[in-house]
């Protein structure tokens, strides 16, 4: 199983088929994304301002997928 996830793809043996490939990779909300909203709320930004964060893949969560069979291989957290 591979370490040191980022947010590119990458490639890497899945441990449930044991196929070789590069995994697939999707964008899910995670703590700097709250924390960034949290924030902005907190500095006046409240009146919609502060969804800006969810919008935003580069404060996003990544997870890491095999492409052949859909299971998770590992995720890139930003916090």
């Amino acid at each position: 199983m591979a370490t040191g996830f980022h947010e590119a793809p990458m490639a890497t043996s899945c441990p449930r088929c044991y196929a070789s490939v590069v995994t697939g990779t999707s964008y899910v909300s995670g703590t700097l994304t709250w924390l960034a909203c949290f924030g902005l709320c907190v500095i006046g930004c409240d009146a919609g301002c502060c969804l800006i964060p969810f919008c935003l893949d580069s404060m996003k969560d990544v997870i890491h997928v095999c492409p052949a069979c859909g299971t998770q291989i590992g995720v890139y957290r930003r916090m």
